[in-house]
């Protein structure tokens, strides 16, 4: 929660654009937060495919 609350105040600080950059962050996050508050092996394997895909988009994004 606070490293999503993080990207965004760094978000209106960075002055150039970030296209795409913020949506795959918060969705990592967000699977981040989801493996914490897991309860069962399903939500587990959801928040960590929720991770993944955030995870793997950023890297993509990155590579030029």
């Amino acid at each position: 929660m606070i490293g999503g609350i993080l990207t965004l105040i760094a978000g209106y600080a960075y002055k150039g654009k970030r296209i795409g950059f913020y949506p795959f962050a918060l969705l990592m996050f967000a699977g981040l937060i989801g493996l914490i508050e897991a309860s069962t092996t399903l939500e587990f394997f959801f928040s960590w495919e929720l991770m993944t895909i955030g995870s793997y988009f950023l890297i993509l994004r990155g590579k030029k």
